[in-house]
């Protein structure tokens, strides 16, 4: 069996810059070759984190009492999303704030479309976090459903931002909270807020219910999960020749255009990653848990390795 190899990743920036300070004042503790070397080593390709960084180290290096502020900059995260709606890479929606993500949205919105959807962009797209639902798929299907008008409803009583039925909703905020009569529901569900919610937790169950395949979980969000069912057990197709699903792939192509065209410019901080190969696993786990105390994200996997280097006495591998 080849050797473990641990490869330690820190996914937020000022994460790192923190953890970064905390190893140089424990320096005399860890000594010159620590894991530290590893750390510092990181094919960092970001302009800003160099910057930050030089004046992280000249405070230190200085002994100045406190350490500098680092911005903090507020962005959406979806590490977790498994099922993408057409194959983006959403762990770049991490590299823009949340503001620069909002006008990338808007870009290939109709004007009366983006001036309705920007009040409500960043609760959609939290609530779609909070559930690791691809955001781009669910405001397409804000989009499709109500053309962001809260105020929207259906002949058959569907209700709000996401159109949601009254008995969807008893049902849904019953799994949620705690069982409700159909009236309160009815009301329930007028609320923006509350409307989105059981829409994106409505989602994510579609989701797991059709095993992360996003056109049933669509069709199903129209049609019902029980028509989809009933359609698979027949053999019938589901999503040929469907309007709906037509309708929501047209808006997410408008919802995505801006974004796909900067994803080729947006460049993970750790693009290219070191990791130890180590003897001794355990033992240097336990050194390195202790070194940081802001935390860690661990994979112990084989990976293709095509460059060994070595930095003061420490094995390295360069992961391309």
């Amino acid at each position: 069996m080849k050797t473990a190899i641990t490869l330690f990743r820190i996914d937020l920036f000022d994460r790192l810059l923190r953890t970064v300070a905390f190893c140089l004042k424990r320096w005399e503790w860890v000594g010159k070759v620590s894991f530290f070397s590893a750390i510092m080593i990181l094919g960092l390709q970001s302009s800003t984190f160099l910057d930050k960084t030089t004046t992280l180290f000249n405070s230190l290096t200085s002994n100045s009492p406190t350490l500098p502020i680092v911005e903090k900059i507020t962005n959406y995260k979806f590490y977790a999303v498994q099922d993408s709606f057409r194959q983006i890479d959403l762990t770049k929606v991490a590299l823009l704030s949340q503001n620069e993500f909002h006008d990338a949205l808007v870009q290939g919105m109709p004007y009366i479309i983006k001036k309705r959807s920007k009040k409500y962009l960043s609760m959609i797209i939290n609530e779609a976090q909070k559930y690791q639902v691809d955001p781009f798929w669910a405001l397409a299907i804000v989009w499709v459903e109500s053309a962001f008008n809260p105020q929207a409803m259906s002949h058959l009583q569907a209700s709000g931002l996401m159109q949601i039925m009254p008995a969807t909703g008893q049902y849904l905020i019953g799994k949620l909270e705690a069982p409700i009569s159909y009236e309160n529901a009815k009301k329930a569900i007028l609320n923006p807020r509350k409307n989105v919610q059981l829409g994106m937790y409505y989602l994510k169950y579609l989701l797991k219910k059709f095993k992360g395949n996003t056109i049933l979980s669509t069709c199903a969000y129209n049609m019902g999960p029980a028509m989809v069912k009933r359609r698979l057990r027949k053999g019938l197709p589901v999503g040929k020749k469907n309007v709906y699903l037509d309708k929501v792939r047209l808006a997410y192509h408008a919802l995505t255009k801006t974004f796909i065209s900067l994803a080729p410019n947006l460049q993970h901080p750790f693009a290219q990653t070191y990791a130890i190969k180590n003897r001794t696993v355990d033992t240097h786990l336990e050194k390195i848990y202790a070194l940081f105390p802001f935390g860690l994200s661990k994979d112990i996997a084989s990976w293709d390795f095509k460059k060994w280097s070595t930095f003061e006495g420490t094995e390295l591998v360069k992961i391309l």
